[in-house]
């Protein structure tokens, strides 16, 4: 909510917005690393690089784009 908020007031601004989803990371979040996940962090880093950096057709609009370029409602 505070992303589509920030969106609201500063995209008549000129202002963008890229929301990401990396998918299920390999972290420590709970103690240990959770090796039941997709991806190793280094692999969601990859994958976003394009993503965030690259040319997007979605620019006029807020968008949740996951790890595999897939829309998600939002």
């Amino acid at each position: 909510m505070g992303v589509k908020i920030l969106y609201n007031d500063l995209y008549p601004n000129g202002y963008t917005f890229r929301v990401y989803h990396p998918g299920w990371i390999r972290s420590y979040m709970s103690g240990e690393k959770n090796m039941q996940a997709t991806l190793e962090p280094e692999e969601a880093a990859s994958k976003a690089i394009p993503i965030l950096l690259g040319q997007r057709e979605d620019e006029g609009r807020l968008v949740l784009v996951d790890y595999e370029g897939k829309e998600w409602p939002w």
